[in-house]
């Protein structure tokens, strides 16, 4: 089942930013927005559903500082989830929820009324609603919402600061290994395509500092459940991270493709061991032992930090140079539209530009690709869940997703706060 939104006439609004000063209108529009071709942008531009501060220009208008574009569109929204939105606490300044896969915390280009944001204004007659921490579209899992303008700069505030505490579980390819792993890899985001990526230049890594803390829950069917604390807070990290060292979550269509093999994280492990003297026969006791009740929670044998200095020696045993250039093979992005329908200029150039409500409604891509309209986009969901977030005297836990069929360990969570204290206090 998916909820569905009917149709409306929708104004996009953008003040010019820097980069486009001094550029034509409709080049900048056919750069930024690649959903619709140049042809479109300059039929728009002629039938008055795309102005320019108000005011009808020709398609060779270039643009000033201060203009503000707008744009009229027939829109539609994708569906999402019929799935309840859980509310696990509120008060007067907060509202905190159980967010499901598939809705977009906050409106965006494709999604206004069909977001977190919007659905919870119109269930809980609010006003104002702020997303505090931002969890992505496939994201399931603890959202802390502000009431008023007030409490969003407070609690903006305090999650900026790092007060607070986020645990994570994923479900993830292969046998993890049995033991704390810290992954202390920057992350470089590229707000242009909006993706993640660990890279060097010359032997430093770019982007700002990111750890994340990784201990295994379960394992079944060559796959791990994944307990993940966050000590950083960077875009898409766990799941860069975990693409990093081998270990992605197996439905995430975008950072799905390794950067280095598991047996890569494994050996250096071993390594560990060995260094610390603990033997291969204590070890395999062990091992078996967990491997009979894989559940069962134990002291981690070993703490395996992953630094710059350790992955540039797993990523060179690879073979992998890790330039800007080269880990963008790792990424998948075409297939993860919400759509895959473009622009037909064929059946542009029949359009009248003479009325623009007219105009608007024939150049709609939607009426003419109806069937997107009655299925959920292509990942909608990832096997990632925000399970709990521990923010002054509160701790919100969500129920465990279907996907996560073991309780968690009290013990296991105390561990992974206990090592994110001891990161931050260096």
């Amino acid at each position: 089942m998916v909820r569905e939104s009917p149709w409306y006439i929708y104004e996009f609004k953008a003040y010019t930013k820097e980069r486009w000063v001094g550029c034509k209108l409709v080049d900048v529009l056919a750069a930024e927005f690649k959903r619709r071709t140049r042809l479109y942008f300059v039929l728009a531009v002629a039938s008055g559903s795309i102005q320019i501060n108000g005011n009808s220009v020709t398609d060779e208008y270039v643009l000033k500082h201060g203009d503000l574009i707008t744009h009229k569109t027939h829109r539609h929204e994708p569906p999402i989830p019929t799935d309840e939105i859980d509310i696990l606490y509120e008060d007067s300044d907060v509202l905190v929820v159980d967010k499901p896969s598939g809705i977009p915390c906050h409106p965006n280009s494709s999604y206004n009324k069909h977001t977190l944001t919007e659905i919870l204004k119109k269930k809980c007659g609010l006003s104002f609603v702020s997303a505090q921490n931002r969890l992505d579209k496939q994201t399931s899992g603890v959202v802390i919402l502000a009431k008023s303008s007030k409490a969003a700069v407070k609690y903006h505030k305090k999650i900026e600061e790092k007060e607070g505490f986020k645990i994570y579980l994923c479900k993830v390819l292969g046998e993890f290994p049995e033991c704390e792993v810290i992954v202390k890899l920057p992350l470089s985001i590229s707000r242009k395509t909006c993706t993640t990526t660990v890279f060097q230049e010359d032997g430093i890594f770019q982007g700002k500092p990111s750890i994340t803390i990784f201990r295994r829950v379960s394992v079944e069917n060559g796959e791990s459940i994944l307990a993940c604390g966050l000590v950083t807070g960077r875009t898409h990290q766990i799941r860069v991270h975990l693409q990093a060292i081998g270990y992605p979550i197996i439905d995430d269509m975008i950072y799905g493709t390794p950067y280095i093999r598991k047996e890569t994280l494994i050996n250096r492990i071993s390594k560990i061991k060995e260094s610390s003297g603990e033997s291969k026969s204590t070890a395999e006791e062990i091992n078996t032992e967990n491997n009979n009740n894989p559940t069962v929670e134990n002291k981690p044998l070993i703490e395996c930090e992953i630094t710059d200095s350790v992955y540039l020696e797993m990523a060179e045993e690879e073979g992998e140079p890790l330039t800007r250039e080269s880990v963008k093979k790792f990424l998948t992005t075409e297939d993860c539209r919400t759509d895959n329908f473009q622009d037909d200029e064929t059946y542009l150039e029949t359009i009248s530009t003479d009325n623009t409500s007219q105009f608007i409604m024939d150049s709609c891509m939607h009426c003419r690709n109806p069937e997107s309209l009655s299925t959920l986009p292509k990942f909608s969901t990832l096997s990632l869940h925000a399970w709990k977030y521990s923010l002054e005297e509160n701790v919100f836990t969500t129920a465990l997703p279907e996907w996560c069929t073991e309780e968690i360990n009290d013990s296991l969570c105390k561990e992974i706060e206990q090592t994110k204290n001891r990161l931050v206090s260096k």
